[in-house]
């Protein structure tokens, strides 16, 4: 199994020019600018320098397998924790290479500022050039000049037009990040247009980026309160992928689904929208797509609240908002105004997805109308689903938790709802009506939750139940607050089987990224130490690799505990399967004992 550091697939584009020698600087041929000329356009561009007090280091970034490559190594600057508990940041050229990423204190170097440090270097050649600059700035102009050589044979262009393109992607990059002040973007963008020639070659694959900054940041208009001032309060929309129950950045798009038809209009007049939102499209393995426009969200509302009934309309589920043509959508809304609302969002609750319609999940948008504007039809929708057990086994009943919540139904009808929700199915369909407990009566939700896996125990073990996914489950135990929870939740994931079993352990082992502040850390240790007599055997990772439970669980602890540790490429831990059993002997000892004293410490 490899157990090779990697930092993220995404960042391995960084890898791309081979290291020389430093015994053997490149020559670039002229003409090319003095680098002095180069700093100091650099300066002129406002482009990032790290602080003075960083120290200049090289990063040991790629190992595979254990044997590094002819080239492995990052060259930047650390910059120190910003305080207790935080990790070094790594500056990178421009700095925006290895933002955010966990890098092993052990994978990283002080070395001296001299050409002795270009050895064995794998570095982008934009961020060579970067460093080249900082390095002249500091008045390491040895160490400069070969970084700048080295630059200048694999660049796409002049060194000036590269700074150039540096600047438009760091700011760009900072369009759909939240809170960020598009005015200043735009204002930092436009003199990049407006070079004559124009070399900023992204304004050819981005022709459109100003234009949409300039709408973005126009003056609103529109009546406080009204469906269009609404819309204008989109471009603040963000959601939060972490936190799928955080609507703090959805309060505008949920007030026009809530007005339902009344909305309608506006939207219709919005399908064109190209300001910007502060959220992204994300496609296959998380790479970003695209920007979501105003426009996207507009659609979707229509589109949703439409219930699929506009021609000429395919919506990717992986996709966030819809473009609808104009013309087809006043087509549809010409024919559907004049039809009774309630009874319109109420015929569309289920949204048939499978073959034939077998498959059926409810209309979120819908829901969300209905509990503002006719809350009892979305009483009786629940109340459907749960007596229907084909519906709770598509469904799974999360649609519902919102807009119960943030419905018009008094806080006793919510509650009987919920507490019908969290007696029905099996335990991973009703965590959705324990989280919505949760948010009237913690008492009452943390009751139920205890109830539902004292109860799966034996239907898992006759294997009637599953478990389902980790993540809510967790974060419902965790919210909970109660050791009775967290070891009902222990004694339900003894009995499912061992890929499952595993899977569990991982969640429940180090957070990503390590070195934070981590609130679950004593009911992370009990958890696992509850597992390290476990000596339930399965195929690990990869083909062939046998790993008991007890081994794994050690892995995992040695990763919460601080042991030196392997990672993977979302920074979790994996047994290693080259140890024998006596180092996994001394292994599950040592975690034994130093969770044992962890967990004798007073605490809660």
């Amino acid at each position: 199994m490899a157990t090779a550091l990697r930092l993220g697939t995404a960042f391995a584009v960084v890898l791309l020019v081979g290291g020389e020698a430093a015994a053997q600087l490149p020559t670039a041929p002229p003409p090319h600018p003095a680098l002095a000329d180069v700093a100091a356009e650099y300066r002129r561009l406002g482009l990032p320098v790290p602080p003075p007090g960083a120290a200049l280091v090289r990063v040991n970034w790629w190992r595979d397998n254990g044997r590094e490559t002819a080239a492995p190594y990052l060259l930047g600057f650390r910059i120190p924790p910003a305080g207790p508990g935080d990790e070094p940041r790594y500056f990178i050229g421009s700095g925006q290479r290895l933002a955010g990423v966990y890098i092993p204190p052990d994978r990283v170097e002080t070395v001296a500022p001299t050409t002795r440090a270009l050895d064995r270097l794998d570095v982008y050649p934009p961020d060579q050039l970067c460093l080249a600059v900082h390095c002249h700035f500091r008045g390491w102009d040895d160490l400069a000049r070969g970084l700048y050589l080295k630059s200048l044979e694999h660049l796409d262009g002049p060194p000036v037009r590269e700074l150039r393109e540096i600047k438009w992607s760091i700011w760009q990059g900072r369009v759909n990040e939240r809170g960020s002040d598009r005015a200043e973007i735009y204002r930092q963008l436009r003199p990049l247009a407006d070079v004559a020639p124009p070399d900023v070659g992204q304004l050819v694959t981005h022709p459109h980026l100003l234009r949409r900054l300039e709408l973005t940041i126009a003056p609103r208009t529109a009546k406080p309160g009204t469906p269009e001032a609404l819309i204008d309060d989109l471009v603040d929309y963000w959601h939060d992928n972490e936190d799928r129950a955080n609507e703090s950045g959805r309060e505008a798009y949920w007030k026009l689904v809530e007005l339902g038809f009344d909305a309608v209009p506006a939207l219709l007049d919005h399908l064109d929208d190209e300001r910007h939102t502060y959220a992204l499209v994300e496609g296959f393995s998380g790479f970003i797509c695209r920007p979501v426009l105003v426009r996207d969200l507009a659609g979707e509302i229509v589109y949703r609240l439409a219930e699929g009934r506009i021609e000429g309309v395919h919506v990717p589920a992986s996709q966030r908002g819809v473009w609808l043509d104009p013309k087809l959508a006043r087509k549809w809304w010409e024919g559907a105004r004049g039809v009774d609302e309630g009874k319109w969002l109420g015929d569309r609750i289920w949204r048939a997805d499978g073959p034939g319609g077998a498959v059926q999940t409810p209309n979120e948008n819908v829901l969300r109308a209905l509990g503002a504007k006719h809350p009892k039809r979305l009483r009786a929708a629940y109340e459907e689903y749960l007596a229907d057990p084909r519906k709770r086994g598509a469904a799974g009943g999360g649609e519902f938790v919102g807009p119960i919540l943030a419905s018009r139904l008094s806080r006793e009808e919510k509650l009987g709802l919920f507490v019908g929700g969290a007696s029905a199915g099996e335990v991973w369909q009703r965590v959705p009506a324990l989280r919505g407990l949760a948010g009237l009566d913690p008492v009452v939700s943390r009751r139920h939750l205890l109830l539902a896996l004292r109860e799966a125990v034996p239907r898992l073990e006759r294997g009637e139940w599953e478990l389902g996914d980790p993540t809510p489950l967790v974060a419902l135990v965790a919210r909970a607050r109660d050791r009775d929870c967290w070891d009902a939740l222990a004694a339900a994931v003894r009995t499912v089987p061992y890929d499952m079993r595993r899977h569990f352990l991982r969640h429940l082992g180090p957070p990503v990224p390590p070195g934070r502040p981590d609130p679950l850390r004593r009911e992370r240790i009990r958890f696992l130490v509850e597992f390290l007599d476990d000596r339930t055997a399965g195929l690990g990772e990869e083909e062939g690799d046998r790993v008991e439970i007890r081994d794994f669980a050690t892995s995992q602890l040695m990763g919460v505990l601080g042991f030196p540790v392997e990672r993977d490429s979302e920074n979790g831990v994996e047994h290693d399967p080259a140890l024998g059993p006596l180092m996994r002997f001394v292994l599950r000892g040592a975690v034994r004992q130093a969770a044992g004293r962890e967990l004798a410490r007073p605490g809660r």
